[in-house]
């Protein structure tokens, strides 16, 4: 399963992800390298502990490198991008929360609109995805393809 991918500029993209996701990612895992319990069991609890929380829309942003010192150096900047990321739908934005411990070159984050927002995300002529940090800024509207798939995932 491919991820729904958005690049955000030419240095950094966002990834949105879902439970079906990780739980697809986990499963040929488990398959891949064996396991020592009931497969079902841990692929369960692997996937309650990693995939984004029910009504929330979860995406790593990462930084598009394949240089390992790169995406070191970067981190930091990473996670201060972080705290400028929404999406836009309308006058409504949902802004990005971290949710969990991050890797070198990418932090993940969840959006996790109110009701409003969910109306409005659903219903806006658009719905873009918003970085407004200086170096890394972009501004990126969905189509209709990827608007649904990120929509349904939340």
């Amino acid at each position: 399963m491919t991820l729904p991918r958005v690049a955000l500029g030419d240095r950094c993209s966002l990834l949105f992800t879902s439970a079906a996701a990780v739980a697809q990612a986990l499963d040929e895992t488990l398959r891949l390298e064996g396991s020592s319990g009931d497969p079902e069991v841990e692929l369960q609890g692997a996937v309650a502990a990693l995939a984004p929380p029910p009504g929330t829309v979860g995406a790593v942003l990462v930084l598009d490198s394949d240089d390992q010192l790169a995406l070191a150096a970067g981190s930091a900047e990473l996670r201060d991008a972080s705290r400028s990321l929404f999406l836009e739908a309308g006058a409504q934005r949902v802004h990005a929360q971290p949710s969990g411990g991050d890797e070198p070159g990418a932090v993940p984050v969840v959006f996790a609109p109110d009701v409003a927002q969910w109306r409005a995300l659903r219903e806006a002529a658009e719905v873009a995805v918003v970085l407004e940090q200086s170096s890394l800024a972009g501004r990126v509207v969905l189509d209709d393809e990827l608007r649904r798939s990120v929509l349904e995932a939340g």
